[in-house]
């Protein structure tokens, strides 16, 4: 809960440290925010850790083997760092290359579920 603050106070701290720079020099602003979101992210990971770990657990009693849970929990991080990397771009004022930035973390969500989406298919299989 203490990270939470701590995310929190940072985040309205470096926004408005953000607005009040890019009024001068935009690109300024433009690496503070940056700068905040790569704080955050890293202040974020310890809390994102035990989360994974927590669900490894539950797969383990579950009896699920870690090439189910892992695709899973790829897609999650690639859609966290794509939403990430092309809101900056967004902030930036490049819309073009955030769409690009959707795009590929979308294709790369696919490629890593598709091990997933195999083993559903040799289950239905052997239950066929």
């Amino acid at each position: 809960m203490d990270s939470i603050f701590s995310v929190s106070a940072l985040a309205v701290t470096a926004a408005l440290m953000a607005l009040l720079v890019k009024k001068h020099e935009k690109s300024m602003g433009l690496l503070i925010s940056i700068a905040a979101a790569m704080i955050i992210f890293l202040l974020c990971a310890d809390m994102l850790k035990t989360a994974v770990d927590f669900m490894g657990e539950l797969s383990s009693l579950a009896g699920m083997s870690r090439e189910i849970l892992s695709p899973v929990l790829k897609t999650v991080g690639i859609g966290i760092v794509t939403k990430l990397c092309s809101q900056v771009c967004r902030d930036a004022g490049e819309g073009a290359i955030a769409t690009l930035t959707e795009f590929a973390g979308a294709a790369g969500a696919i490629a890593v579920a598709i091990p997933l989406m195999r083993a559903v298919v040799d289950m239905v299989r052997d239950i066929l």
